[in-house]
């Protein structure tokens, strides 16, 4: 009987939550798919997206009114934990701690001058990327499964400047697909279980770069997670003052890096070379060299870009 009465109020109970916050004024937000107009907004996970079709309207959203879209809603539980608090670039509100990582990210790491640091690291990353696909023989090829893993290669090296073994860098990359469909309040122990193998992967390679910082190795190269040891940021619990990241900050800001890099120019290549293999009139007789001599002045890198802007599917 006692069971009953506790399932019967229960539903009662949720019953009037549901009444209670139906009540709250909803904003108003542009149609869904059936207005199929310039704007348009699609329930995905616990908040509405909008997509805005036209440049017009972006620019007016972007540009004009930036101020109002320039911050982002508050993270889930799981968000915030996987990002340390929302210690990330994809993650922190609009202010301070985001400029500071999206400043170092731009100017230590994707700056221009980096380009020839890092050219033994694109020459290591394309015999990579040569020997999966010449290994296939007669088989089909798959090759955004063989871009994926040359590029997560490239931003590991980047990352923590070790090349590391094929069964590590698996390691690494088997977080990347489960850790963010961990949504259900009842697997929180399996969430957490990943974010701690996450944590027992990544930080043995922040150690090293540790003990290279603190033994005054001259490097020859400058990892991410170098100067990340070397970014302050301002601290929460004291007003005003700042501090160091902390290991957990540093995972979330490596693991970001690994993951914002890997399918987004995976599939980038993928549409270049199919577009190579369809326009085979493109490609310029130059030698590898005088392409990297080239990149860094970013005349071929322009060129490519403008001419993937004009290919059609």
């Amino acid at each position: 009987m006692e069971t009953w009465f506790l399932i019967i109020a229960t539903a009662c109970l949720a019953a009037l939550i549901r009444a209670f916050l139906s009540l709250k004024p909803k904003p108003k937000l542009p149609p869904g798919p059936r207005g199929l107009g310039p704007i348009i907004t699609l329930p995905i996970s616990s908040r509405p997206a909008i997509f805005i079709s036209t440049h017009e309207l972006a620019h007016q959203a972007l540009v004009h009114n930036g101020a109002c879209f320039a911050d982002r809603p508050s993270p889930t539980a799981t968000a915030k934990v996987a990002s340390s608090n929302q210690h990330t670039i994809s993650s922190a509100g609009y202010g301070p701690t985001w400029h500071t990582l999206r400043r170092n990210l731009t100017s230590q790491i994707l700056h221009p001058s980096r380009v020839k640091e890092y050219s033994h690291a694109r020459k290591w990353v394309l015999g990579v990327l040569i020997t999966r696909l010449s290994s296939v023989g007669d088989s089909p090829v798959k090759v955004m499964d063989c871009l994926q893993f040359a590029m997560f290669c490239l931003l590991v090296l980047m990352c923590y400047e070790d090349r590391l073994e094929e069964s590590k860098i698996r390691e690494i990359l088997n977080f990347w697909p489960r850790l963010p469909r961990v949504l259900l309040w009842k697997r929180w122990e399996l969430f957490f279980a990943l974010r701690k193998r996450q944590q027992e992967v990544l930080s043995p390679l922040i150690r090293v770069r540790k003990d290279v910082a603190k033994n005054d190795v001259n490097k020859s190269v400058t990892s991410y997670v170098d100067t990340l040891l070397n970014l302050e940021v301002l601290d929460d619990e004291e007003c005003g003052s700042k501090r160091k990241l902390t290991e957990e900050e540093l995972i979330s800001a490596c693991s970001e890096f690994l993951t914002a890099g890997t399918d987004t120019t995976s599939t980038a290549l993928q549409w270049i070379m199919a577009n190579l293999v369809k326009y085979p009139d493109i490609q310029a007789q130059e030698s590898l060299e005088e392409k990297q001599r080239k990149l860094q002045r970013r005349t071929w890198l322009r060129c490519l870009i403008l001419r993937r802007s004009c290919w059609k599917d």
